[in-house]
């Protein structure tokens, strides 16, 4: 069990990893991390979504509306 997840981590963190950097140079040169033919193997295994997330959902956005300092009244203490 413990072979299987810590495969699947490291797969999960070269492929996220060059394709950060890859979008970080924007098309430029980036550095490559290889996969072994086990981490290719576990690629075919899991899916993309765990390593992407599902890009077809749209990330959620929130906003919060903290009070300024001069909305708040001062507090006194005794």
């Amino acid at each position: 069990m413990y072979i299987w997840q810590n495969l699947k981590s490291r797969t999960k963190i070269k492929i996220s990893t060059e394709r950060r950097q890859m979008r970080a140079t924007g098309g430029g040169t980036f550095k490559k991390y290889p996969l072994t033919n086990e981490e290719q193997d576990m690629l075919s295994i899991i899916k993309e979504v765990s390593v992407d997330g599902n890009v077809s959902i749209e990330e959620s956005h929130c906003a919060i509306d903290l009070p300024t300092k001069s909305d708040v009244e001062p507090v006194s203490t005794r």
